[in-house]
Order: structure tokens, then C-alpha cells, then sequence
């Protein structure tokens, strides 16, 4: 059974087996910050993000949370 991954501050929740990868996007010019999330299905979700060092952490912090559920599996 493929584990639910939730992050309860940004609202999102997710099957790991779901997922595909997630990458942030950040255009200073048009001061749009934000993180996409593709999953297996096609449809990908984004997340709004206040800055750029916020888009990133939001990443490392989707990753980390992907690589925590690999090793609670094996």
C-alpha cells in the first residue's frame, strides 16, 4: 500500500506512488514565487509561495518528507 504523504500547512496531502516530482518556479519580475507538483495521472497541482527561499524549502521539505516515507518502508 503506497503511503499518504500530508503537509498540513500548505493543505496537501498525496499517495507517495502518486507522485512524480516537484520543482519550484520563481519569476522576480513578475514577483511569482510557487512550487509544481506533477503526479503519474497528469495533472499537477501549484502552490502559491511568498518568495523564492520559501518556494525552495517548500521542496526540500516535499523531498525530504518523499525519502522519510522510502526508508519507514523498508
Amino acid at each position: 500500500m503506497s503511503k499518504l504523504i500530508h503537509i498540513k500547512k500548505l493543505g496537501l496531502a498525496f499517495y507517495k506512488d502518486d507522485f512524480v516530482r516537484v520543482h519550484s518556479l520563481v519569476t522576480p519580475k513578475l514577483d511569482i514565487y510557487g512550487i509544481y507538483i506533477y503526479f503519474r495521472d497528469g495533472k499537477s497541482d501549484f502552490i502559491k509561495c511568498t518568495s523564492k527561499r520559501q518556494a525552495n524549502l517548500w521542496c526540500t521539505l516535499i523531498v525530504k518528507k518523499i525519502k522519510e516515507s522510502e526508508n519507514d518502508n523498508c
